[in-house]
C-alpha cells in the first residue's frame, strides 16, 4: 500500500509513471502546483520562424492560437489541448514575438481565436475558464478530426500527406508569393483577376504587406456585389527572371494584374512612370474595373525557376 498514515495523498500519474504517496505541503496552492506537473501538454510553442510551419501541419485541421504575456503555456491551455487532442491544433505565442502579434492584430492579452484555412479567424470573448472555453472549441473541433492516413501536412490522397509534396504555406498566407509550386493555388487555376506586386528579393517588407493587405480588405467590400475577385500576391524578380522578360518592366517595385482565363492569359501593368503606391495601385485597379485598361495577350507563359534545384545549390 502507499498510505502509511491519514491523511496521505497518493498521486496516480498518467501511465507508465508508478503511483506514490505526496510528501509535500498539503495547502491548496502547493498540491495544485505539484498535481498540475503531471498534465500533458499537446500545445506547440511557436516561434515566428515557425508559424507558417504550424498552420500547414494538418492543414484542415482547425488551429487553436493563445497570445499570452505569459513565457508558456498556462495549465488550462494545455489541459483543452488534451480534450482535443487530434481535432484541434494547440498554439501557443508569447507576447515577445511582435511579430505575429502585430501579423494576427493581437492588442490585449490573453487573447483566444481559431484560424481556419479560406475563413474568417475566429476571436473568443468569454471568460478565460475551462468550460466556456470547451464548449465554444467544440463547435470548431466538429469540422474535422485527424484519422488514418494522416502525416505531417494533410489527409492522405492531398498535397503535403505522406509521400506527397511539401506543406504549402500559401494556403494560409494573406498575400502568398507567386511560384512554381503555388501557382494553380494562389492565382491560375482561380476564376479572378490576379494582383502581382513584382519585387526584388526574397521577402515582402512587413509595410508592403500591410499596404496590400489594406487594399486587398478595401476591394473585398468594393467587389461584394459586382462579381469580381481579386487575388492578391507577391513575386520574386531576382528569381523569376523569364517574367521579367514577359513584364517588360524597367524599375522595381511595380504592379501586374494578370486575367487568367484558360484559353486567353492576358496581363495589364502599372506605367513605369508610377510609383507602387497605395493609390497607384488603386488608380489601376479602377481602371481594370472601367474597362479602360489595356491587356497585353500570353501566347506562350514563361518558364518559372526552379526552386528545388536553387534550394539544393544554396545548402550545398
Amino acid at each position: 500500500s502507499n498510505v502509511d498514515k491519514p491523511p496521505t495523498v497518493v498521486v496516480y500519474p498518467p501511465n507508465p509513471i508508478p503511483a506514490y504517496p505526496y510528501t509535500g505541503s498539503l495547502t491548496k496552492k502547493d498540491l495544485a502546483g505539484h498535481l498540475t506537473r503531471h498534465i500533458p501538454s499537446n500545445v506547440v510553442v511557436i516561434e515566428p520562424a515557425k508559424m507558417d510551419e504550424f498552420l500547414t501541419t494538418h492543414i484542415a485541421v482547425p488551429k487553436v492560437l493563445l497570445f499570452s504575456n505569459k513565457q508558456k503555456p498556462p495549465v488550462l491551455f494545455n489541459a483543452l489541448s488534451n480534450e482535443f487532442k487530434d481535432k484541434l491544433d494547440f498554439g501557443f505565442i508569447s507576447q515577445e514575438h511582435t511579430e505575429l502579434v502585430k501579423k494576427f492584430k493581437v492588442t490585449t492579452f490573453p487573447k483566444l481565436l481559431v484560424k481556419r484555412v479560406d475563413k474568417k479567424d475566429e476571436h473568443y470573448k468569454g471568460d478565460m475558464k475551462f468550460t466556456p472555453m470547451f464548449e465554444w472549441l467544440n463547435v470548431f473541433s466538429e469540422t474535422f478530426v485527424k484519422g488514418g492516413g494522416f502525416a505531417d501536412h494533410g489527409p492522405a490522397g492531398e498535397a503535403g500527406a505522406a509521400g506527397g509534396a511539401d506543406a504549402k504555406p500559401w494556403l494560409v498566407q494573406s498575400i502568398p508569393e507567386l511560384t512554381k509550386a503555388s501557382q494553380h493555388d494562389v492565382c491560375f487555376k482561380q476564376k479572378g483577376l490576379c494582383v502581382i506586386y513584382l519585387k526584388r528579393g526574397d521577402t515582402l517588407a512587413a509595410d508592403e504587406e500591410k499596404m496590400l493587405e489594406d487594399l486587398k480588405a478595401k476591394f473585398v467590400s468594393h467587389l461584394a456585389d459586382r462579381g469580381v475577385t481579386f487575388y492578391w500576391m507577391w513575386m520574386n524578380m531576382d528569381v523569376e527572371k523569364e517574367f521579367h522578360t514577359l513584364f517588360e518592366v524597367e524599375k522595381y517595385p511595380s504592379v501586374v494584374v494578370f486575367n487568367n482565363k484558360k484559353d486567353r492569359k492576358r496581363f495589364t501593368k502599372m506605367g513605369d512612370d508610377k510609383d507602387a503606391t497605395s493609390d497607384n495601385i488603386k488608380d489601376l485597379l479602377d481602371k481594370i474595373l472601367g474597362g479602360d485598361a489595356r491587356f497585353k495577350n500570353v501566347p506562350d507563359m514563361p518558364k518559372w525557376a526552379d526552386r528545388a534545384q536553387k534550394k539544393e545549390k544554396d545548402e550545398l
